[in-house]
């Protein structure tokens, strides 16, 4: 099972450098997160277009904060050029908009878009949890019982 938290950030905001939507790319991606809801989409490329229009006609609730990710594999290395999206590398941080069910959420919209952020830095009560896309937690040793 893999950290996912549905509790929405105060404020955020969060630029992936690229992303694709049906197989098309999207440049300069930009979610703006305040109260819990995404607030500004951004972006440009062959893709923005047609998410956006996918997310503007999305119902209530497309705009409400789902999740973040931590991707905690060690085994699982990109290269640095790499344009794979993926959330399984260690330190990888995806967010997401929208249905959040599959992770203990309460939001059914049917609508959902996750973009994973290599190389992002989080921090915690000011502590580093992921830092330029280095997991910083400690895996807490497995029970012998």
């Amino acid at each position: 099972m893999k950290p996912a938290a549905t509790r929405p950030p105060t404020d955020l905001e969060q630029l992936a450098p690229f992303d694709y939507f049906e197989g098309k790319e999207i440049n300069n991606l930009t979610m703006t997160f305040a109260a819990g809801k995404l607030t500004s989409l951004t972006g440009s490329g062959p893709g923005f277009d047609l998410m956006k229009a996918r997310y503007d006609a999305a119902g209530e609730g497309k705009e409400l904060f789902a999740f973040v990710d931590f991707g905690i594999n060690p085994n699982v290395k990109l290269p640095a050029s790499s344009k794979i999206a993926t959330w399984v590398p260690a330190g990888t941080v995806t967010v997401g908009v929208g249905n959040n069910v599959w992770a203990g959420g309460d939001n059914k919209n049917p609508y959902g878009y996750v973009v994973s952020l290599p190389g992002t830095t989080v921090t915690l009560d000011g502590k580093p949890v992921v830092e330029a896309g280095q997991l910083k937690l400690q895996p807490r040793k497995a029970w012998a019982g």
